[in-house]
């Protein structure tokens, strides 16, 4: 992994400036609810519309840096991983050809190609994630937290009592599914040297009349393929079903609990739509 990731090291300064940006445009998105709730809590018992017209340019225009932003952060992690890609490809590719015949017997020429096409590709997804989303998604969430904290402190305390289960979903399902998926490469590496081998030997598996045998061949490893796929499949597409019920689970919570407080006095009403709001932001930052 530390060698994979050197290639992003030549763009180490754009990185840094993409992220700069991308953490930027984050934090002020974060301030869109915080000024909603002061705008219904403090400025609208003044009756005062200049106020509130003045506070509504401001988000709009809030809204609108943080979206040009996040598109000229996130062109930019698109053009470094590309860049990045391309390195890596033709460094793999300059290293294959000094390969022995011996490393080649090895690795197998199925694997090489799987690694030189689909796994590079993997990695691509890799960088652009670890740009974008990876940078995004901690921010937003432990952004929304502290905002939550800031603005009730009692009423955030419902959503840390989620996290406990929040966290043993996620590890559950990467613990599980890991496995699954270094299996399915090792199926996916075995059916593309079955494909190869019957291309290259196509006249002779006709003058033997062995089509029927390399067919069968074919379908138990495309059978065996689908198989690890699905069982992989299965158990990641547990996790984002897994993880609203709770959030929403929270969600009613607060709903419950902040009109309840709403009612004693305890809260605000926009202190309450600030919550559903950052509450919202955590839910899509899964």
């Amino acid at each position: 992994m530390k060698r994979i990731l050197s290639y992003l090291s030549p763009y180490k300064s754009k990185i840094a400036f993409g992220l700069i940006v991308k953490s930027s445009a984050t934090i002020i998105e974060l301030l869109l609810p915080f000024l909603l709730a002061y705008v219904i809590d403090k400025i609208i018992p003044l009756n005062d519309m200049r106020r509130v017209i003045w506070f509504g340019v401001l988000m709009l225009l809030t809204a609108l840096v943080s979206f040009l932003a996040n598109i000229y952060a996130n062109r930019m992690a698109s053009r470094i991983s590309t860049d990045a890609i391309k390195d890596l490809r033709d460094d793999s590719y300059h290293k294959i050809l000094h390969f022995s015949n011996e490393s080649i017997d090895e690795f197998s020429i199925p694997s090489l190609i799987s690694r030189m096409s689909s796994d590079t590709y993997h990695v691509y997804r890799m960088f652009n994630v670890i740009q974008r989303i990876g940078i995004r998604a901690p921010i937003l969430l432990v952004g929304s937290l502290a905002m939550m904290f800031i603005i009730d402190f009692k009423l955030a305390l419902v959503l840390i009592a989620l996290l406990p289960l929040i966290i043993f979903v996620i590890i559950f399902v990467s613990k599980y599914s890991i496995p699954f998926y270094d299996a399915l490469q090792t199926e996916l590496d075995n059916m593309v040297r079955i494909v190869r081998e019957a291309i290259a030997g196509i006249k002779i598996i006709k003058a033997l009349a062995k089509e029927e045998s390399e067919k069968d061949k074919y379908n138990q490893s495309n059978r065996a393929v689908s198989y690890k796929e699905k069982r992989a499949g299965m158990i990641v597409a547990t996790l984002n079903p897994s993880m609203n019920l709770l959030l929403n689970l929270g969600f009613v919570l607060i709903l419950y609990v902040g009109s309840t407080r709403v009612l004693s006095g305890l809260s605000q009403r926009g202190t309450i739509v600030a919550f559903l709001s950052y509450f919202t932001i955590i839910l899509n930052s899964f």
